[in-house]
């Protein structure tokens, strides 16, 4: 039986599972519930790079993956930009609405090992591999009344997407779990 591990605040409760791990990939299951009278919008929906057109789609298995000094982040969230660097644009992930009292779920698959990828490209993944705790966090804010008229839509083959430009980044809300038993092979950062 896979670990199942859960996290809970007035907004909202996710619970995590891991529900299926090979030496190859794990599969990763949340559940989002909000627990508030809005809705709620998860920075859930990362992608590769961002089409001028504005038609992309989305993998649901694609993941920030942040490496640290304690181990390692998969994020379905907004990361920060890093103070050491400069940036044209920043980075937001489309988002997932949750109507009030609602409900999300999410499946998702990473390959292992697993590669660094952050929003800035500031570090790159090494050769070499290490088993490291892992953690994951879902990013989310509370909507009011009039958010949905303040989001841009993105058509995608599979639906259309709320994102949010701009967005500022301690505005963002997180729900973490972890560290998980089973250690992950990741690439470390060169």
């Amino acid at each position: 039986m896979e670990q199942t591990l859960s996290v809970s605040n007035s907004d909202a409760e996710m619970n995590v599972q891991v529900v299926q791990s090979t030496k190859s990939s794990l599969q990763i299951s949340y559940r989002f519930k909000n627990k508030t009278s809005s809705d709620i919008y998860l920075f859930n929906k990362i992608y590769h790079s961002f089409p001028k057109d504005g038609l992309t789609d989305f993998d649901k298995n694609i993941t920030y993956n942040i490496v640290g000094s304690d181990g390692v982040l998969i994020a379905k969230s907004m990361i920060d930009v890093p103070k050491n660097i400069k940036v044209e644009y920043n980075v937001y992930p489309c988002t997932t609405k949750v109507i009030s009292h609602g409900e999300y779920s999410e499946t998702f698959k990473v390959n292992l090992p697993l590669a660094l990828f952050e929003p800035y490209g500031s570090r790159k993944s090494s050769i070499d591999t290490k088993d490291l705790p892992f953690w994951f966090n879902l990013g989310y804010f509370v909507g009011f009344e009039g958010t949905d008229k303040m989001a841009i839509m993105v058509k995608t083959p599979s639906g259309s997407y709320h994102y949010f430009d701009p967005f500022a980044f301690q505005d963002q809300k997180i729900l973490q779990v972890g560290p998980f038993e089973r250690k992950i092979t990741t690439y470390l950062v060169d």
